[in-house]
């Protein structure tokens, strides 16, 4: 199956680019996804999973614009994943 993934900041700093086209096996999950790309970068990696082996609070998941929850939620032919690193900070006056 084919899906196309956008990365945004800090995510797409660490990968080299913003977007691409994935093929990957057919019952690949969100989780997976994001394992075979902590391969490629170790500072993604970082980002990405805890010490434990899950997905990081850090990292923020979007399939077709619905945030992930659960990680290993099955990915479908012409998915639209997108992978942000979590937003905070701030000011308060």
């Amino acid at each position: 199956m084919k899906v196309k993934v956008r990365y945004y900041n800090l995510v797409a700093d660490y990968l080299g680019r913003k977007t691409e086209e994935r093929f990957l096996e057919d019952g690949a999950t969100c989780y997976s996804l994001v394992r075979v790309l902590s391969e490629e970068n170790e500072s993604f990696r970082r980002l990405a999973f805890t010490d434990e082996g899950k997905i990081s609070h850090r990292l923020r998941i979007f399939r077709n614009g619905q945030m992930i929850v659960d990680a290993n939620i099955r990915l479908a032919d012409q998915d639209e994943i997108q992978m942000f690193p979590a937003v905070s900070g701030g000011c308060y006056s």
